[in-house]
Formats: structure tokens, C-alpha cells, sequence
């Protein structure tokens, strides 16, 4: 529109190489299984990020590797995603600290790739 600015995020963006990698290392923390549901991905995996890429970035902790059927679940269920991790509100400072469910386990997630149990 005439006459307004857009906001530029401050939120990491990442570019194809890093992507390359990214995808590389969620491919390693599912083991190669949906992070939704625990069923093997067969090389129909997408990234889901779980707080608004405006907003929560390209991060290792905001990103799940789901199947397209589930990627499409999430996001029309938003209150029942919520609840259980795979959307975290745009009011939450950090997706670190939202734990989510991953098949039948809560884990936290990080950003160097990994997850860790929810004690």
C-alpha cells in the first residue's frame, strides 16, 4: 500500500545452503520419522515452523519435520496445536521453552538440533 512501510523481522532467515543443512540435521533429529505422528517420512517430509517464521525465525527449535498430511492438521487445528507444541503463540519469547509432543513424548527442542526429554 501507498504510503506504509513494512516491518522488517529481526527473526533469522536462512538461506538454501543453510536450508540444505537444516534439513539435514531435522532429518537426523526425527530419524527420519515424522515428528508429528512417529510414521517413517518416505521422502515426503515438509518443515513446519511452529511459531511464525515472522516472528520465531528459521531455528532449529521452530521447526518440525512433519508429513504433508500433518502439516495440513496443524494448521487447521490451531487450538489443539497449540496445546500440544506444534504451534507456539507469537506471544512466547522463545520456542526453546514450549515443549512439544512428538508421537507419545514431550521433548523441548533446541537449536543445535537436538531434543531432550521433558522431565
Amino acid at each position: 500500500m501507498p504510503g506504509r512501510r513494512r516491518r522488517r523481522s529481526a527473526a533469522p532467515r536462512w538461506v538454501a545452503t543453510e536450508w540444505a543443512d537444516a534439513t539435514t540435521t531435522l532429518l537426523a533429529r526425527s530419524r527420519g520419522r515424522c515428528e508429528h505422528c512417529g510414521v517413517p517420512l518416505g521422502g515426503r517430509a515438509e518443515r513446519h515452523h511452529r511459531q511464525r517464521r515472522a516472528v520465531g525465525g528459521d531455528r532449529l527449535c521452530n521447526l518440525l519435520l512433519v508429513l504433508p498430511e500433518h502439516h495440513t492438521d496443524i494448521h487447521r487445528a490451531p487450538e489443539r496445536s497449540r496445546t500440544n507444541g506444534w504451534i507456539v503463540s507469537a506471544y512466547e519469547p522463545d520456542p526453546a521453552v514450549v515443549p512439544v509432543l512428538m508421537g507419545d513424548h514431550w521433548w523441548y527442542l533446541d537449536d543445535d538440533g537436538h531434543r531432550s526429554p521433558v522431565p
